[in-house]
């Protein structure tokens, strides 16, 4: 089982951090809430090291 630590820059979400499993390599998050604005984060080749532990950068599609 794949796990990817993920850090997302911009938007409602801005430095929340999350895991996922099995995410494909050139996926995309998106998240259409109720009671938030619809949100496209693109992954980027940036990672980062949150705790010691490294996580992917998604960013905002704006």
């Amino acid at each position: 089982m794949d796990i990817t630590r993920v850090v997302f820059e911009g938007g409602t979400k801005d430095g929340t951090t999350d895991t996922y499993k099995n995410l494909d390599t050139d996926s995309n998050l998106l998240f259409d809430t109720p009671f938030e604005p619809e949100e496209l984060y693109e992954r980027t080749t940036e990672t980062t090291i949150l705790d010691g532990v490294e996580h992917v950068v998604f960013r905002l599609k704006v």
